[in-house]
């Protein structure tokens, strides 16, 4: 064979492989930099949270305060899932990724399913001591109103 084909033929191999490795390589990294959730953890957030989402009051046109629940999944370095509410009639789900920040605190990023709607936000919650509500805020771009938004929001355990 040819050393010209041959090293056409590597060379071809290596520009279709090495963009997948890198891929690997870098979700492994961006893993690995989160820490672990303790099957315990795990246990405790995995399941259905109810709650309410109270929007800031110095908000002008604030909607009234909303029902959320949070259908939550864990893993050994990360959280997963839905929520679902309703807000001005319209029923909305969004799905949620995140982590544990430490023991008791989680960072949860949300996006809309709906590709075409922009609607995304981050909630910082506190897990309570007895593992039965979370607790925190949330800071959002808001498909209503069309500008950014916070809120309180407050979870139980089902």
């Amino acid at each position: 064979m040819d050393s010209t084909l041959i090293a056409g033929v590597i060379g071809g191999i290596c520009t279709v492989t090495a963009p997948i490795l890198a891929l690997l390589i870098k979700s492994r990294m961006d893993m690995r930099r989160k820490p672990r959730i303790s099957a315990a953890r795990q246990a405790v957030l995995r399941g259905i949270w109810n709650g309410v989402l109270q929007y800031d009051p110095a908000e002008d046109g604030a909607p009234p305060d909303h029902e959320v629940v949070l259908d939550v999944h864990s893993s050994d370095r990360s959280i997963s899932g839905t929520a679902r509410y309703t807000l001005n009639g319209t029923p909305t789900v969004v799905d949620i990724s995140g982590y544990l920040v430490a023991e008791s605190l989680i960072r949860v990023e949300y996006t809309n399913t709906s590709p075409e709607v922009i609607h995304f936000g981050t909630m910082l919650l506190q897990l309570s001591q007895d593992a039965k509500r979370l607790h925190g805020k949330l800071l959002a771009f808001g498909r209503v109103r069309g500008r950014v938004i916070s809120g309180d929001l407050e979870l139980e355990k089902q």
